[in-house]
């Protein structure tokens, strides 16, 4: 088995190689490798990638995406944890964790992992090397119905019912329209907000952010977002393509948008925002605001949901969360869960409840 370090000046040039072209499974993308590449807190020699191949195939991998974090007056340069695959035939062999080891390595023990699953929570609890950085909880608000995709997501049997449920969902948000839509005009929403979309961060907006990163963990300004912006992990296909069913996370989907707002009422910037629509979904991966405007801002975010015809939004930020307990829309299903991360033991005399994070901060504002 050999093992191999990609490092960021080493992306560009592997994706677009013969060797990358004859690859059954691949590691990463060709625009995963390009932002990966104009990621401005990263340097050409940064560890992108640590992959393990067997004849000539890869067999598993983990990804690194470089940062830094800004705690108890320091600077610390790190990376975080972004995908982790080990082929089915190599499952419990310790692949995994032998990549995993040699990312955080080259790190120094500077590593994160921002959102976990049950299966690589107990990698991390029996290493004994992570603790955990912060939980995050959300709510996921379901406004019009989604049957057709919810049955599909769960059992692919159900596609021969496929247009009957489809004339369902079609049918009871019809139905349902006009007392959504009666319930965002009646807010006056569209009247108190209006909304200006930023293309680059400019002065006033990066001004307005850094009222409130004083305590925030990884302290994103006009360069980062700018990056979040320009260079997307997912594009946007009605289709799979070939290179879709050869990497096995997020790389495409029939809709995805990151679009950035400016927030005015009576004239006053009040919050920026950051939205991330996949498909009928929209989530809030960052948002700068002060909690007195957290009111109008739900409401402007469900006037986005009934403008872009979405069937639901996550939001993380607990003043959100708090209003949404008050705010008069329709509520089809509601559910809360907690997002777990992780941050090696390196860091563990830091008190994290002292700091913020944003729900997009490490990988997840890009899938």
């Amino acid at each position: 088995m050999d093992i191999r370090e990609y490092r960021i000046k080493d992306l560009l040039e592997f994706t677009a190689s013969d060797e990358y072209r004859r690859l059954m499974t691949v590691p990463v993308t060709p625009h995963r490798a390009l932002s990966q590449a104009k990621n401005p807190r990263a340097g050409e020699n940064d560890l992108a990638l640590v992959v393990a191949y067997d004849k000539g195939e890869p067999v598993g991998y983990v990804g690194a995406v470089p940062d830094y974090m800004f705690a108890g007056n320091e600077e610390f340069k790190m990376a975080w944890g972004s995908t982790g695959w080990v082929h089915p035939d190599y499952k419990n062999t310790g692949i995994y964790v032998v990549l995993l080891f040699r990312a955080m390595e080259f790190y120094h023990n500077n590593f994160a992992l921002a959102e976990v699953s049950e299966s690589a929570e107990k990698v991390f609890i029996k290493s004994k090397k992570f603790i955990q950085l912060k939980n995050l909880v959300s709510k996921t608000i379901v406004c019009r119905s989604c049957m057709t995709q919810v049955l599909l997501n769960r059992n692919r049997k159900f596609k021969l019912l496929f247009p009957f449920f489809k004339a369902a969902d079609f049918l009871f948000n019809a139905l349902m329209y006009p007392v959504f839509s009666y319930r965002i005009k009646s807010s006056g929403i569209a009247k108190k907000i209006s909304a200006v979309e930023i293309h680059e961060f400019d002065e006033e907006s990066t001004a307005f952010i850094k009222k409130y990163q004083e305590k925030n963990l990884f302290q994103r300004g006009k360069e980062e977002f700018d990056w979040i912006l320009q260079y997307p992990w997912v594009t946007e296909s009605s289709r799979k393509s070939t290179e879709d069913k050869k990497y096995f996370f997020s790389s495409s989907s029939r809709l995805f948008r990151l679009n950035a707002f400016k927030l005015y009422e009576n004239n006053n910037l009040i919050a920026i925002i950051i939205l991330k629509q996949r498909d009928n979904h929209i989530s809030v991966p960052y948002a700068f605001y002060n909690e007195s405007t957290a009111k109008n801002i739900l409401q402007y975010l469900f006037y986005v949901l009934f403008k872009n015809k979405a069937d639901k939004i996550t939001v993380f930020n607990d003043d959100l969360i708090n209003e949404l307990n008050k705010v008069k829309i329709v509520k089809l299903y509601v559910k809360t869960r907690e997002r777990k991360s992780y941050i090696t033991k390196k860091f563990d005399t830091l008190d994290f409840n002292e700091y913020s994070i944003q729900s997009g901060d490490g990988d997840v504002v890009f899938t």
